[in-house]
């Protein structure tokens, strides 16, 4: 729509969402992962082996700070063909440049590597170019891990994922469900994610969105009509 020389693009909301009498819009798919995970963790409290436990909005943070941290570490993944050497990058604390200006730091992650016995033959290299060390492997993928991948936002981004993670990644996690008074206990954050996983799952079936049913709202009369969708709840 143009308007006096200015420009305005409608954004029409993705969802609409009722409870009960309660009505509210969401704008993207952030916010609908966000709805999804604060009904999943509804009535749930999460008590690591230390410190606070978590519930609510805590709760609901936390998880989704693991879910994005396995969607991006499942990224780099692809780049360096294994899931296994991105954990164990992401362990070693490689983020600075300066760390690569010493290859003691990547010695240490390459026994690691040893240790983990990946199936990678590694070794330190000088970059002259850069005037710095990197990790060199062998066939049949020649990965590399050096500050061009460290200096990425998708590193530093799981990076800051990792950090946040670590101060509440305390197991075993006992989940205690305070309308029902279930306990369980669980060995990892990934394994806690999972869970809650089938819970935004189990939370789509219960507000009927196995069927979407399309919801003709805001940008009706756009010429390219985005599509909506509307989410109703019994509760």
């Amino acid at each position: 729509m143009c308007i006096r020389d200015s420009v305005y693009i409608a954004q029409p909301p993705l969802y609409r969402v009722k409870r009960g009498k309660s009505e509210r819009y969401i704008r993207d798919e952030s916010d609908f992962a966000h709805e999804l995970m604060k009904r999943a963790t509804e009535d749930h409290t999460v008590k690591p082996k230390e410190g606070a436990a978590l519930e609510g909005a805590s709760l609901t943070k936390f998880l989704l700070n693991v879910q994005e941290f396995e969607a991006a570490g499942a990224k780099l993944s692809r780049r360096l063909r294994d899931p296994r050497l991105v954990e164990l990058l992401v362990e070693s604390g490689l983020e600075k440049k300066t760390d690569f200006e010493d290859k003691k730091a990547l010695e240490k992650l390459l026994k690691e590597v040893d240790k983990a016995k990946l199936k990678l033959e590694g070794k330190v290299a000088f970059d002259e170019e850069h005037s710095l060390y990197e990790i060199q492997f062998g066939p049949p993928h020649g990965q590399k891990i050096n500050w061009a991948l460290a200096s990425t936002a998708e590193y530093k981004r799981l990076r800051g994922l990792a950090r946040v993670i670590d101060e509440f990644n305390k197991p075993p996690f006992v989940i205690t469900n305070n309308e029902m008074c279930i306990r369980d206990s669980l060995q990892s954050f990934r394994r806690l994610a999972r869970r809650w996983c089938f819970r935004c799952q189990r939370a789509l079936r219960l507000a009927g969105v196995g069927n979407f049913a399309r919801w003709r709202g805001v940008g009706t009369n756009l010429r390219k009509r985005q599509a909506h969708f509307e989410i109703e709840a019994d509760r």
